[in-house]
This record gives structure tokens, sequence and C-alpha cells, in this order.
């Protein structure tokens, strides 16, 4: 539904915005996962050839994938639809918004 997906969306943000990603890194995921933008763009973009673009980009996405499994406490594949909401989240942990 619309409400599951604004929810999904603000817990990623939540996890971005507090994962230590450096400018670079940032840039590259927003280029390539939320513009979609092919390696060779956002190598433009970054100023480096196309494969270090995409080792910028998977070891951001290392980051984030290890940071959110520190956040919510379960791995990728191990969340269900109730656990991707930030509200959700927030409520098992006892904390209230």
């Amino acid at each position: 539904t619309d409400m599951e997906s604004v929810e999904n969306k603000d817990l990623l943000f939540k996890i971005l915005e507090d994962c230590p990603l450096t400018n670079r890194e940032m840039l590259a995921i927003r280029l390539i996962d939320h513009e979609g933008c092919t390696l060779d763009e956002a190598a433009q973009e970054l100023d480096c050839v196309r494969e270090r673009a995409r080792q910028i980009h998977m070891k951001a996405m290392r980051k984030i994938r290890t940071h959110q499994i520190k956040i919510t406490g379960k791995k990728l594949y191990e969340l269900d639809c109730e656990d991707m909401t930030w509200n959700c989240w927030m409520q098992t942990k006892g904390k209230h918004l």
C-alpha cells in the first residue's frame, strides 16, 4: 500500500542519514540507485573510471547493509513487511514516537 511505501522509505532514509558514508559513496548511491544512472554516467560524475565507480558503489552498499543489520538486528533477507517500517521497528524496541 501507499502507507507501507512511505514507511519503507522513511526507514531507508533513517538508515542512510545515520550511515557512515563518504560524500563520494553517497553520490554513487544517489546516482546509481536513486536516479538510475549507468556506471559510465556515475563514473563521469565521480571523476573516475567505470570500475572505480562500481567499487565505490559496492563499498557503500556493504556499509549500508552492515549498518542496517546494526539498526534492525536482522539481515535484509530476514526482514518482513512489519519489520521494514520505521514505526514498527521503533515499537519493537520499546521506543515511542
